[in-house]
């Protein structure tokens, strides 16, 4: 449990930093320049494997309580009830998944306003 918080965590903390370094304008450069420039396409190809990982972590999140739920003192039927309120957490798992695959579009596509507005939605 506590090596996934810990994995969580440094991915994204690694994940912000490169993001702004990726975003942010070196000297000289303004930040038209830098929105349209080669490094920003660059941080939008990052975002697949981050998207990868974000689907690693919310099926980990998905299966942490199963464990739990099972050993609680409920009967199987009641079992059953409470890990369903945990399964909706395949919506997450779902919409992660759907994020990657409009990434991947995202990033071979020359209509990026339309494969953008798919990856927001998501």
């Amino acid at each position: 449990m506590y090596f996934g918080a810990a994995a969580t965590i440094f991915f994204y903390t690694g994940s912000a930093i490169v993001q702004l370094v990726f975003s942010t304008p070196g000297p000289g450069v303004s930040w038209q320049e830098q929105a349209t420039g080669s490094m920003e396409y660059e941080s939008g190809r990052l975002s697949v494997p981050s998207a990868a990982v974000g689907i690693a972590i919310d099926l980990f999140i998905l299966i942490l309580p199963i464990r739990a739920v099972l050993d609680l003192q409920l009967s199987f039927k009641r079992k059953i009830e409470v890990g369903l309120v945990f399964a909706t957490g395949i919506l997450a798992v779902m919409s992660s998944i759907l994020s990657c695959v409009y990434r991947v579009q995202f990033n071979n596509t020359d209509d990026s306003t339309w494969a953008v507005t798919l990856i927001e939605l998501t």
